[in-house]
């Protein structure tokens, strides 16, 4: 829960956040992405303002692109593979 507030241009109550995240998670989820946050040390960066926290859309941005950092999809992974075999790798 580091986020730089000076830095972030607008805050997001965590209801406004899930609303801008795909599947919308809860508000519950959030919490624990910025308190635990998931598998590979990524979490969500967040402050408390008045007992109550927040994020950004920035934060939200970074959150998602490093959960997403690496992944390929299956179909990406089989075309790849058959290129490869196609080029006798």
């Amino acid at each position: 829960m580091n986020l730089d507030i000076k830095r972030a241009q607008s805050a997001l109550s965590l209801s406004e956040a899930a609303k801008r995240i795909p599947g919308r998670p809860s508000k519950d989820t959030l919490r624990r992405w910025i308190n635990k946050g998931l598998s590979g040390g990524v979490k969500l960066e967040a402050f408390r303002s008045g007992g109550a926290l927040f994020t950004t859309e920035e934060a939200i941005e970074r959150f998602l692109a490093a959960q997403n950092a690496g992944v390929t999809s299956p179909r990406r992974h089989a075309v790849a593979e058959s290129e490869l075999r196609n080029m006798g790798v």
